[in-house]
């Protein structure tokens, strides 16, 4: 068991003295390095020379972080940018001025984040704390500094002095602090305002000089570029804190949303640009729709950033920003795949403006050095990017203008052919593009039966028929994309006064201002559609003439077996009976076939499987003296055969089974009959090579048979008909073990299914 001794209060108290005493000291072994001013001192980044304190509940007061004894709360900074992401808490930094000359040297700390909002700078006067309060959620009048970004004045007499800043922040927080003596910061402002005033002068000469040709062309990218050049000038206006200086000084909450707002109308201006400068509605459909979509999010993310409180909507934001930059990504490397106008010149912009990004996080991370050209590399790709864009809606306008000079050379030099074949063709010519018609000739207006300014440049599928409509949209999105399709088809057509139309277009793909396009050829076919109703309900008629004669001829077939049969009950004499008998099971196996026929929906041929299973079935019923003694097995591949061959193909089955019946099966003995029939060679030109089995297990016939001179009726009867089918008959017969009947013939395949 382990004792637990009490410890008086004094040793305790030495103790905890001497600890902390050794932990303070081995914090103040890594403290950071004081900032030295002397002489030679201009600026400073001072990352590396500051000491960090994470705040998280926001508990901390100037006066607990300032005592001696909190030393071992803060940690020296190991960047130049020290980064804390999305910080919910407090950050505490600490750095110390050491002045090694013998003036007070007034200097200024520069914090270039403008969107903090809560700073507070601490100094000490006499061993009490003074403090300034500042921050984007206060109005700009309570800067020290009246500067766009948060500039605090520094005295710092001979000797050393610690500094104290406190940052709150909803948004990302990087501490880049600078210290400036007067005359360094004031030769920094004049190159920055310099090169930043620059560049938003490229940008509003750009909207003006675009927004002035949208409103000569009237050519809808020329508006999204220029909304995309105004929501840019506005989120760097406002990224760079020249908004809140000039525009809302004392309008805080608009201060601390108006940078998600700016930067989400960005996003949905340049992927509605891109829609258009691209025309991704035609050549590619799928990410065109992605893009309208990620549109709509950033819309939905600026109205959540004006109902939410600040930093609330900045995570979807992010999502949607890095979802747009896949998405652009992939739409230019598909532009290029599909050669589309302009494709070019979008991916270079887009490469500067990428490049330009990419350096200014490097110089971040302080992986690239910070000078002119990395400080200032994403207003040079922003502004490169703008000016690209520019040039290429210039080279649209200007391809556009040369193709239509020479389409009016053109014009001029052939303008009597050009009438005689476009203006007085008998067919509609017209061109469509966007869903609009963008030229016809004046056949066009007579099929449609509409004046030009009611189709020209109108969505001209609100004049097809609704149930052809989606039809011809995903035809024409199909062609323009450069899918290989049939270029005839046929769609109706709604005349003005409501009357449907029927027409009949050939289609192809062209290029028509310098864009994709459909040249279409198009003729009324309502008299030939009226025309093959007419066949069409003619050749019903034939088809049902045509069953009439066969159900006909089934029925007179049938009164000739019943009248056999009656003639059978008068008959004493069993030789007449069966010959009336036989007679009366070949007219009922020819009577079959019509019935077939006249039920069926083709009248080619005749399902022979099924017809052999029903004619078996009668045969065997005919037959008394068979039933239940002598089984059946039929198995008969799924065939059609013509008339033609059906009923001598059907009459020779019928007197091999009578034979069977009759002859193979005497004084009761029991046997089987089997029936086989199936097709090869199907491939032949010369038609399928079938085979007609049919084997008993009966007593047998003696002797040989002599299938050249056959000595019965039946048999003679059926070496006609195989002669018939141009077919071949042979007999295996052994006695006591049954006899084989094997004939095969040719004939065309009309139909077999697929097992």
């Amino acid at each position: 068991m382990i004792a637990f001794v009490r410890i008086p209060a004094a040793a305790w108290g030495a103790f905890c003295a001497v600890a902390l005493f050794i932990i303070t000291s081995a914090a103040c072994v890594f403290a950071a390095e004081p900032v030295v001013i002397d002489e030679s001192f201009n600026s400073a980044a001072i990352g590396r020379n500051l000491e960090i304190l994470i705040d998280a509940d926001r508990r901390y007061t100037i006066d607990e972080v300032s005592l001696p004894n909190s030393a071992c709360g803060f940690s020296p900074s190991d960047s130049d940018h020290p980064n804390f992401g999305y910080m919910r808490g407090a950050v505490w930094a600490r750095f110390t001025l050491d002045n090694r000359t013998a003036e007070a040297f007034d200097l200024l700390l520069e914090l270039p984040q403008p969107f903090v909002d809560h700073v507070e700078f601490y100094t000490f006067q006499g061993g009490s704390a003074q403090v300034v309060r500042t921050g984007d959620m206060h109005p700009f009048d309570s800067r020290p500094v009246r500067h766009r970004n948060f500039v605090f004045p520094v005295r710092q007499g001979p000797g050393t002095a610690s500094y104290y800043l406190r940052l709150e922040t909803t948004s990302t927080l990087s501490l880049m602090l600078y210290l400036w003596t007067i005359r360094s910061f004031t030769e920094h402002e004049e190159v920055e305002n310099s090169v930043l005033w620059a560049f938003y002068g490229i940008m509003i000469a750009m909207l003006l000089y675009n927004l002035l040709i949208f409103f000569s062309v009237r050519d809808r990218s020329y508006l999204y570029y220029v909304f995309f050049v105004g929501t840019l000038l506005a989120y760097t206006l406002t990224f760079n804190g020249v908004s809140f200086k000039y525009l809302w000084p004392a309008n805080v909450w608009w201060a601390n949303v108006s940078l998600s707002v700016f930067v989400n109308l960005l996003g949905a201006s340049f992927y509605l640009f891109a829609r258009s400068f691209l025309n991704t509605d035609t050549t590619m459909p799928l990410l065109d729709r992605l893009l309208l979509a990620l549109a709509g999010v950033s819309v939905i993310n600026v109205l959540l950033a004006l109902t939410l409180p600040p930093g609330k909507a900045d995570g979807l934001a992010t999502y949607t920003s890095i979802a747009g930059i896949v998405v652009i990504t992939a739409v230019v490397f598909v532009s290029l795949k599909k050669r589309v106008s302009g494709a070019r010149i979008y991916l270079l912009a887009w490469l500067v403006y990428v490049i330009g990004a990419s350096v200014a996080i490097l110089r971040a991370l302080t992986i690239l050095p910070s000078n002119f050209l990395t400080h200032y590399s994403i207003h040079m790709g922003a502004a490169l990017q703008v000016i690209l864009f520019s040039s290429g809606l210039a080279e649209r306008i200007n391809s556009a203008r040369a193709g239509g000079l020479q389409a009016l050379e053109a014009l001029a030099e052939s303008e009597e052919k050009y009438r005689q074949l476009i203006e007085n063709a008998t067919e509609a010519i017209f061109i469509t593009r966007d869903f609009r018609v963008v030229f016809a000739n004046a056949r066009t207006f007579e099929f449609v039966g509409r004046r030009p300014e009611e189709l020209i440049d109108v969505p001209y599928l609100d004049y097809i028929h609704p149930d052809d409509r989606e039809v011809m949209r995903d035809r024409f999105l199909r062609r323009i994309a450069g899918e290989d399709l049939p270029n005839e088809h046929e769609f109706r057509l709604l005349d003005s006064d409501g009357s449907v139309r029927w027409m009949r277009v050939s289609a192809m793909l062209v290029s028509w201002q310098g864009r994709p396009a459909i040249l279409n050829f198009m003729n009324d076919i309502t008299g030939r559609k009226k025309s093959e109703g007419i066949v069409a309900a003619s050749l019903k008629e034939k088809e049902l003439l045509l069953k009439e004669i066969h159900h006909r001829v089934k029925n007179n077939m049938q009164i000739l077996s019943s009248l056999l049969n009656l003639q059978m009950r008068t008959m004493n004499d069993d030789t007449v009976r069966d010959i009336l008998m036989e007679s009366q099971n070949r007219i009922r196996s020819m009577s079959l076939i019509h019935e077939k026929i006249y039920k069926s929906e083709n009248f080619l041929g005749v399902d022979f499987s099924d017809y052999i299973g029903k004619l078996a079935r009668s045969l065997i019923h005919s037959y008394s003296g068979v039933q239940g003694v002598v089984l059946l097995d039929v198995k008969v591949e799924e065939v059609f055969l013509g008339i033609d061959t059906a009923i001598p193909c059907g009459l020779i089955v019928n007197e091999l089974l009578t034979n069977c019946f009759k002859h193979a099966f005497p004084d009761g003995r029991r046997g089987e009959v089997v029936i086989r029939f199936n097709g090869m060679e199907r491939e032949n030109p010369e038609g399928a090579l079938y085979t007609l089995s049919v084997r008993d297990t009966g007593i047998g016939i003696g002797g040989a048979v002599d299938t050249e001179t056959p000595s019965t009726l039946g048999l003679q009867l059926v070496k006609t008909l195989v002669g018939q089918l141009h077919g071949e008959l042979v007999i295996h017969s052994r006695a006591g073990e049954g006899t084989e009947f094997v004939v095969s013939f040719r004939s065309p395949v009309l139909y077999r299914q697929e097992t």
